[in-house]
């Protein structure tokens, strides 16, 4: 049994990693609307945003840098603010 919930733990944990971070736990109805999220994604540095989708309890946004750079980031979606962004070189 102990195996099966260390196991269980493992894959837990890899699903959360996979889906993104906990951005915020506000309803909805408190999140800025989409033409927003570009804004703020663009002021962060986010100058072409090419996915932009809800993940869990953030924005997410796949997009390029002003150094052509791709980006996977992931937005507060009552604030904007990014919370976690990676980089790729391809």
């Amino acid at each position: 049994m102990p195996g099966f919930i260390l196991l269980f733990a493992v894959q837990s944990a890899a699903v959360a990693a996979v889906i993104g971070p906990d951005c915020t736990e506000q309803s909805q109805a408190k999140w800025l609307d989409r033409e927003m999220i570009s804004r703020r994604a663009a002021e962060a540095g986010y100058k072409t945003i090419v996915i932009l989708d809800v993940q869990g309890t953030c924005y997410h946004v796949r997009a390029l840098t002003r150094s052509n750079l791709q980006a996977d980031v992931y937005l507060d979606p009552v604030t904007g603010d990014v919370v976690s962004a990676v980089l790729f070189d391809e």
